[in-house]
């Protein structure tokens, strides 16, 4: 093993340290993640990336005290909220709609992208749009959903449901540890996948699933260096490096 990797694993063995989040700590992480794209794009498989990813993230919120939480599996009111999402995700994501009846998928997905497609935030807060990817109001996907699925957690589910179906303006008491550590991971993600040079840029999670599942070998492509996003709007705010603070952890981990 290269010892510059091995010191880094190291650095983040076991999760990261959620009460106080450490420089190191994310750049060790971006250095890891970019050593797993790099594997994904010799593997012409996304797995690498996302499956140390995904279960480095488990180990991270295993430290974080769930005991207030209300999510549950099946509780799905948070799914029918305005979702961006990386490109690797979407791909990984497919892995399990791969395994489903791809078909209903992807008329569900290309039906939903035709009722949200070109709607801001704030106008998808006055719609009830359940994700496409919803069974009998749970997630089909849950072991393969995307970084801010894994993240979005509340304390108080009777909230989500006034906040989600009925159009309340309340604020969802979230967490600070998960939603920090959701900005953590997808710093360190996107910080892999532009050194890797592959595109960091977020995508509304209905478009993109409906762009990938209409493409013709996605991830291949993507990982060959094709942006296959390239036809839908990429959301502005989610330009990472954009951030001067966030180009700073950039420089650092790969000067």
């Amino acid at each position: 093993m290269n010892l510059n990797l091995d010191v880094d694993q190291k650095a983040i063995e076991g999760g990261l340290n959620v009460v106080r989040p450490d420089i190191c700590q994310i750049v060790s992480l971006m250095r890891v993640l970019h050593h797993y794209t790099c594997a994904s794009i010799e593997e012409k498989t996304i797995d690498p990336l996302m499956e140390f990813l995904y279960g480095h993230l488990n180990l991270t919120l295993q430290k974080i005290d769930d005991s207030q939480r209300a999510c549950r599996m099946g509780c799905s009111f948070c799914c029918n909220n305005f979702v961006t999402v990386t490109t690797p995700e979407v791909l990984f994501a497919l892995k399990s709609v791969k395994d489903q009846n791809s078909e209903l998928v992807r008329s569900n997905t290309a039906s939903m992208n035709q009722t949200t497609a070109g709607k801001t935030p704030a106008e998808r807060g006055t719609m009830v749009t359940p994700c496409p990817l919803l069974e009998n109001g749970a997630c089909s996907i849950y072991i393969n959903r995307p970084l801010v699925c894994r993240t979005a957690v509340s304390d108080d589910s009777a909230l989500c449901e006034r906040v989600y179906f009925y159009g309340s303006r309340e604020d969802i008491p979230a967490t600070y540890n998960h939603f920090g550590m959701k900005g953590i991971y997808g710093l360190a993600l996107a910080g892999a996948l532009k050194k890797a040079g592959l595109a960091a840029n977020y995508y509304e999670y209905n478009s993109a699933l409906d762009a990938a599942l209409s493409a013709n070998e996605a991830e291949f492509n993507w990982l060959s260096g094709e942006n296959v996003f390239s036809k839908i709007a990429h959301d502005p705010e989610g330009e990472m490096f954009a951030d001067q603070w966030n180009q700073k952890i950039f420089d650092e981990a790969f000067s």
